[in-house]
């Protein structure tokens, strides 16, 4: 009798710790594909995009100052924030997130109140 009640304590903790899921893993998995947000500044009609793929991905877009060149790395998820770190050495920077556990949608930003739409098209990379 100890032993089923044992194991039945073993099951319902290895239940618990899987119900629990990993945060990081779900929201890397809900940021896969492409990402853009389009905003007006100085007059000007500017874009970014992001596209997630694994654990890499790549950026670009339009600024103020003309196209920004394409460039690629890797990023991690850390509480509230996705760390993109460059493949050419540059600096890291972070994109903010806000992630609803319980439907898994996800609400990606850039510089706290630019917001991203995913897979929107009509942006020339």
């Amino acid at each position: 009798m100890k032993k089923f009640f044992l194991l039945l304590m073993v099951a319902a903790m290895c239940l618990t710790l899987a119900a629990c899921g990993n945060k990081e893993a779900d929201v890397r998995d809900a940021l896969q594909g492409s990402w853009v947000a389009e905003w007006t500044a100085m007059g000007k009609s500017l874009n970014r995009y992001y596209t997630f793929k694994g654990d890499k991905y790549t950026t670009g877009g339009e600024a103020a100052f003309g196209p920004v060149s394409t460039k690629t790395g890797t990023f991690t998820v850390e509480d509230s924030v996705i760390k993109l770190t460059p493949d050419d050495g540059s600096e890291p920077s972070t994109l903010d997130y806000t992630y609803n556990e319980k439907n898994g949608t996800i609400i990606l930003w850039w510089n706290s109140d630019i917001q991203f739409e995913r897979g929107k098209v009509n942006v020339s990379y």
